[in-house]
């Protein structure tokens, strides 16, 4: 699936063209969210009326940045995704890192650094879906040119495109407005909706923002739960995360199972407010109520106090919509296309969910990124007042609008406040399509969307117009058909477990999915009593969790199947699994210059070296160097940047490691 938006892109045989050291845009008032001074000026864009070109930048309407040292690499650039609109615009982007997207099965090229990296060993983190070519986030010495080093890499030809990591700020605008009343759930319609469906526990929003609060009564009752994760502190759910219970937190590059909020700073409120606005608890005599009264609130963090990375928003993209996320909120957006973000959108639409975006707050004639995306399964928002004018603030242009001004909800700790923006608008656009699911669970994506565009109300400024509820119900009404045999997808069809012959192996987990996003209960029965399935049935779309336990099994290959059948029939899907048994667990070398002579690993400086633990016992998955984390799982890819040996482990187990010069 392609998505578009106004992105610029070099063709893959083009001659690239010189890239700008900074790029363009509309400054950005100081964000009271960010602790310390300003950030930089962020960028807006044209939005997506503007057609698709490709065009070199000028320079004289360029703000310079300082100069920055080149990096050389040994490959370099064919076709850069870059950020394109607005004239005006200006980036933000992280200066020491590239995103490089591989081709599919392709394998990520070794480079030599110019300098000492930060550590002995670099690690360079997998971003991909299992849907997906590799992604990989390659870090940069300190004070690199990102652009020259994106365009270098890039023309290797292993590299489909590669890209610098941009910056995205919240969207709002907060003010002192009077609490004492939501004037925006009776100007959507709400209470008459209620009448109808007050929403549905089964239903999944995720909140892509900076956390919730997790203690916030208001919010509790209505946390999503996740059903294949417990609270002992290990990954259950084969993610790659532990104790991911209510969420992740992939701020900075972790990967962590508590998205709670700050709880101090001007940064605390924002995703608790739009939480609130989509499920907070209601009739429960206390604070305020949602769009919703049942529903989950899926907590994804990945906005720091300055803003989210690309890289981390794409991450937890994917979480939200692998994890059964059928909308996804999304009240950020700036400058920078990101092609990566694009990617994870096209693939939550895949997997059927919504993706709904803030448009904006610059009071530009078209919506921002990622708002600007055109695709089947992305919802603009723009704000609205009282009166159903566009607030001057919003961006103009978007598919549909909602309440954006004075709109009270919960706060962290345990708070609730009013305030404007794009920001508040989204949630009630989620919220909406979260209680359309609740009234009909068999309709597809579209079908919602639909229903939301075609009963909008006519608001100058906006495509549709503004939400109304009630009416969005009965539209859906006319638009849902009778359910039939949907066809089933997962991600991926064949699966390797590893594990010595007294030993169980390390859990790997397949996505279910159902044409157009139906939720369709699903078995999976294993052929194999080797083969585990810790929870063989559930609802699409689903995450399915395959072990096993290798006591009693000879040494070498065994082969197993997992099918999974559609309740009520219709056509079964099969994943091949294929156990390899080893008389002794050992960490499996790969790359062109790494390799085990004995038990001592040699790497070539400068050069990506692939260790796979996956043939040692599950349980503790942290690789240290000198004792501090270095990287989680089982598979650590990096570059080693210094001469002589290495203090590397794994789950405690030592590592002996020699970094020999290049020959």
């Amino acid at each position: 699936m392609q998505l578009a938006t106004d992105l610029c892109s070099f063709a893959p045989t083009a001659v690239p063209r010189a890239l700008p050291k900074g790029l363009l845009g509309v400054p950005e008032p100081f964000d009271p969210l960010f602790d310390g001074d300003p950030p930089e000026p962020l960028p807006r864009y044209a939005g997506t009326a503007a057609p698709m070109q490709q065009r070199a930048y000028r320079r004289d309407v360029l703000k310079p940045r300082k100069k920055r040292k080149v990096v050389p690499l040994a490959f370099a650039f064919v076709g850069m995704a870059m950020a394109c609109g607005n004239p005006k615009a200006e980036v933000r982007t992280i200066d020491d890192v590239v995103l490089v997207q591989l081709k599919t099965a392709a394998q990520l090229p070794s480079f030599a650094a110019q300098g000492p990296l930060a550590r002995a060993v670099e690690p360079v983190a997998e971003l991909s879906s299992d849907e997906s070519p590799p992604l990989w986030r390659v870090p940069l010495p300190k004070g690199a040119d990102v652009d020259a080093a994106a365009r270098a890499l890039a023309l290797d030809p292993a590299v489909a495109r590669a890209e610098p990591v941009f910056v995205y700020p919240r969207l709002k605008t907060p003010n002192d407005t009077d609490f004492s009343q939501q004037w925006g759930l009776a100007k959507i319609n709400a209470p008459k909706a209620w009448d109808r469906t007050t929403g549905d526990r089964k239903t999944v929003v995720a909140i892509v923002d900076d956390g919730i609060d997790l203690q916030h009564t208001d919010l509790t009752p209505n946390l999503w739960t996740n059903p294949d994760e417990s609270d002992n502190g290990k990954d259950n759910d084969g993610d790659g995360i532990a104790g991911d219970l209510h969420g992740a937190n992939f701020v900075d590059g972790v990967a962590e199972g508590d998205p709670q909020s700050a709880t101090t700073g001007s940064e605390r409120w924002h995703g608790s407010h739009v939480a609130g606005i989509i499920g907070a608890a209601s009739n429960n005599g206390k604070g305020v109520a949602g769009v919703n009264w049942q529903v989950q609130l899926m907590a994804v963090r990945a906005i720091g106090t300055q803003g989210g990375r690309s890289d981390d928003l794409a991450r937890a993209i994917d979480y939200a919509s692998s994890h059964g996320a059928r909308v996804i909120n999304a009240s950020w957006g700036g400058g920078g296309t990101s092609a990566t973000i694009v990617d994870a959108i096209a693939r939550a639409e895949k997997r059927g969910a919504l993706f709904i975006a803030a448009a904006g707050n610059d009071g530009d004639s078209a919506p921002g990124f990622p708002a600007n995306v055109k695709g089947d399964g992305v919802i603009s928002v723009g704000a609205t007042t009282q009166t159903d004018a566009l607030a001057d603030f919003s961006n103009a242009g978007a598919l549909v609008a909602a309440p954006g001004v004075g709109i009270l909800s919960t706060t962290s700790p345990g708070r609730y406040e009013s305030y404007d923006g794009t920001s508040m608008a989204t949630p009630f656009v989620s919220g909406l399509a979260a209680l359309l699911w609740s009234a009909h669970p068999e309709a597809t994506a579209a079908n919602v969307k639909e229903a939301i565009v075609q009963s909008a109300k006519k608001v100058s400024g906006v495509s549709a117009g503004r939400i109304d509820a009630a009416a969005a119900l009965t539209a859906l009404d006319g638009l849902v058909k009778s359910p039939t045999d949907a066809a089933l997808t997962v991600s991926r069809d064949a699966v390797e477990l590893t594990s010595t012959p007294d030993g169980s192996a390390r859990a790997q987990v397949v996505s279910v999915r159902a044409e157009g996003g139906l939720g369709v209960p699903v078995q999976a029965k294993a052929s194999a009593a080797w083969l585990h399935l810790p929870r063989p049935s559930g609802t699409t779309p689903m995450r399915l969790t395959i072990d096993a336990d290798a006591a009693g099994l000879a040494v070498g290959d065994h082969a197993g199947t997992v099918t999974i059948t559609p309740a009520g029939g219709g056509k079964a899907l099969k994943v091949s699994v294929t156990l390899h048994v080893t008389q002794k667990a050992r960490i499996v070398a790969s790359g062109a210059a790494c390799a085990f002579e004995g038990d001592t690993l040699h790497v070539t400086v400068g050069t990506v070296c692939v260790l796979d633990a996956s043939a040692l016992p599950p349980g503790d998955s942290e690789w240290l160097l000198d004792g501090i984390h270095l990287a989680t799982g089982p598979k650590l890819v990096g570059v080693f940047s210094h001469l002589g040996p290495v203090a590397l482990s794994f789950g405690g187990r030592a590592v002996d490691v020699t970094v020999d010069p290049s020959r």
